[in-house]
């Protein structure tokens, strides 16, 4: 659980990254690969977020203002 309170902001923020630098494809597959190596207690926030793959939507989705 220690592991994850770190590893979770930092996949979402360069997950943010990728798709704000119109890399989405590549957020999309380094989301698949390491989502599934966080607890369950992220999995909600980060099917949500998947789902964000332009700036576009990053400027409309709540739970990326908390990064």
């Amino acid at each position: 659980h220690e592991l994850g309170t770190i590893l979770y902001p930092v996949l979402v923020h360069m997950y943010l990254e990728l798709v704000y630098n119109n890399h989405s494809k590549e957020a999309k597959q380094m989301m698949e690969k390491f989502s599934g190596h966080l607890e369950d207690y992220y999995q909600n926030d980060l099917k949500r977020l998947s789902n964000v793959t332009t700036r576009e939507q990053m400027a409309e989705n709540e739970l990326t203002d908390t990064f």
